[in-house]
């Protein structure tokens, strides 16, 4: 029980902070990410509310791994916004 409520309360929060979050590391992600290429396999472990997805390049590889179920409704609304094909 403990961990469900820890999950919703924490998804909560990242859900809502993540936008301004990644206003403030956006040049960091952009320069991070730079290196992730057209054809390239790509796994981010712990994918939280999906605000990576925009920085890749929309003919990779991707799978993204969350375990959290609060985020799914997150991670399929970037998949939408940066135009991803889900599988």
């Amino acid at each position: 029980m403990f961990d469900r409520v820890f999950k919703l309360n924490f998804s909560k929060r990242l859900i809502t902070n993540a936008v301004k979050f990644d206003t403030l590391v956006k040049e960091y992600k952009t320069n991070l990410f730079s290196e992730i290429k057209d054809g390239m396999v790509l796994c981010e472990i712990g994918v939280g509310t999906g605000v990576n997805l925009k920085y890749f390049p929309s003919n990779i590889v991707y799978f993204g791994l969350e375990s959290n179920s609060f985020f799914f409704d997150s991670i399929d609304q970037e998949i939408k916004k940066v135009g991803l094909n889900r599988i």
